[in-house]
């Protein structure tokens, strides 16, 4: 679910960070101001430089709404960590490379990351019942 609504942003033009941001607005019902948004405009394209993939910034902010911060900590261990076993590095221009020799394409990393941030929420909320 918080997969497919990033990837409907992603298609009204919103970058990678906001893509998740909002997307976690609507699934969780989080009150993300305009702010917000306007502040997720200079993280996309690997902070402008080609470095971090910044969907795992984003999600790391999305869980940063969601919960205390000794818990988001932990959860974005659990995002790096899955994201590190399914690719080969965190750099955004590493990973346009892979997307331009046809590997994978950067609307393919916004789903599976919105889709590891939705299972890694999921179960966290269960550990809390």
């Amino acid at each position: 679910m918080l997969g497919e609504k990033a990837l409907q942003y992603r298609r009204q033009g919103y970058n990678c960070s906001q893509c998740i941001v909002k997307a976690a607005e609507q699934v969780y019902k989080l009150p993300v101001s305009r702010q917000v948004l306007q502040a997720c405009q200079g993280i996309n394209a690997g902070l402008g430089v080609g470095e971090l993939c910044v969907l795992l910034l984003a999600g790391v902010m999305v869980f940063g709404l969601l919960f205390d911060e000794l818990t988001t900590k932990k959860m974005r261990i659990r995002l790096l960590t899955a994201f590190s076993e399914k690719y080969p590095g965190m750099n955004c221009t590493s990973l346009l490379a892979r997307r331009k020799a046809g590997d994978m394409a950067c609307e393919g990393l916004i789903g599976e990351v919105a889709d590891m941030m939705e299972r890694i929420i999921a179960e966290e909320n269960q550990t809390r019942r």
